[in-house]
């Protein structure tokens, strides 16, 4: 099997210290698309000019120095409810929410260039153990001359906090389609194919009218699932989650690796669910299988996840089996989208020796497979916090 590796080990969380959570880091969704991508080079201009003029950095292609080294900056834009920027040490980045590009003045973007660079610069004299806007921060921010409308950690952009986040054609069709996978666990057999097949109609009718709108529309990046070294499970849940026209990435690290995925927004939220619901339902599985069968060890586990995996796989072909020339088109999408957000992407095989008896027992198990209740997306007030 042929997996999308990407070896550069990224961390979406907010700028390490005192009061942030690891649960950022799967939280954060990033975004691609020819507008965005502008948006970011311009952005990455306003931060080199900053850099160069009021913080006295010689600037060099991509990389400015400071006390005799050259570091990288890099500019992504994010989606999120609860941030407008943040800084992360692990790869020099630095995010910018998607709304300050809608919704604000570049002096207002500046001053959060300003303030995220003040984060950097935090990092880079005291490591990453002092509070996140301690008196180290301010002293940062004082050196360069910039007062509380960088320093502050609160930002009241007015037009966002009197909108919601979220588009509610797209989230009617996420709850329409979790429910025809909640149905999928009918006893009723029929009944349970048929909502799986409609499920499936539906994301492709989705897709197709993407792609025949031909707009500039996003690519999302979303981290789904974190894990110490990737495993049988993690293999099977990367297959699965392509019939949802995803594209599953593992982003490898010195502290793991990270199953992410890449899509339109519909599909990454969905593919989110799933991935959540089978990290558990998997493993419930494999437990029940192995005590029924009396099999056990890492081999035959791997060669039951990846039996899962290729029995529901083979489930979704044949009721796509008619679909054929639109499946084709969305590939073709989904391809161009990987390339967008990672042009340079590397793949592995994985040649692992395979138990006959556990494998064909996962897919068994994968034909029945069936997703439980669906997730219910609240909507919340945006808020604007730098971080």
């Amino acid at each position: 099997m042929l997996y999308c590796v990407i070896m550069l080990f990224k961390d979406w969380m907010g700028v390490q210290g005192r009061g942030h959570s690891n649960t950022l880091i799967l939280n954060i969704m990033i975004i691609y698309s020819k507008t965005i991508i502008t948006f970011m080079k311009q952005a990455k201009k306003m931060a080199m000019q900053i850099l160069s003029d009021e913080m006295n950095c010689q600037v060099s292609g991509q990389r400015f120095r400071y006390k005799r080294y050259y570091y990288p900056l890099t500019i992504v834009c994010f989606e999120g409810q609860s941030q407008l920027g943040y800084f992360k040490p692990h790869g020099y980045e630095i995010g910018l929410n998607k709304k300050l590009f809608y919704q604000s003045k570049d002096s207002v973007i500046k001053d959060i260039l300003r303030h995220e660079l003040a984060h950097y610069f935090t990092y880079l004299n005291y490591g990453p153990g002092v509070a996140v806007h301690g008196k180290e921060f301010r002293e940062i921010c004082h050196t360069f001359g910039w007062g509380k409308e960088v320093f502050l950690e609160k930002l009241n952009l007015e037009m966002a906090n009197q909108r919601r986040e979220g588009e509610i054609e797209k989230e009617k069709i996420i709850i329409k389609i979790q429910k025809l996978l909640a149905l999928s666990s009918s006893s009723n057999i029929n009944e349970s194919q048929l909502a799986t097949q409609k499920a499936n109609e539906l994301l492709i009718k989705y897709n197709i009218e993407r792609l025949s709108e031909n707009c500039d529309e996003e690519v999302y990046v979303k981290r789904i699932l974190k894990k110490g070294r990737t495993n049988g499970k993690l293999r099977a849940i990367y297959e699965i989650l392509k019939t949802f026209f995803v594209s599953p990435v593992f982003n490898y690290g010195k502290e793991g690796v990270y199953l992410e995925v890449v899509g339109k927004k519909v599909n990454v939220e969905m593919a989110e669910f799933v991935g959540l619901y089978l990290d558990r339902e998997l493993e419930s599985l494999w437990e029940t299988i192995k005590i029924q069968e009396g099999i056990k060890g890492v081999r035959s586990k791997n060669s039951f996840m990846e039996g899962v995996a290729k029995g529901y796989i083979d489930k979704i072909n044949e009721a796509q089996a008619s679909e054929t020339k639109a499946l084709i088109i969305v590939a073709k999408n989904l391809k161009e989208d990987l390339k967008m957000v990672y042009p340079r992407l590397s793949s592995s095989s994985s040649q692992s020796k395979i138990d006959p008896r556990s494998k064909n027992l996962g897919q068994g198990q994968g034909k029945k497979l069936k997703f439980g209740r669906p997730l219910e997306k609240g909507a919340s007030l945006i808020k604007g916090f730098l971080t």
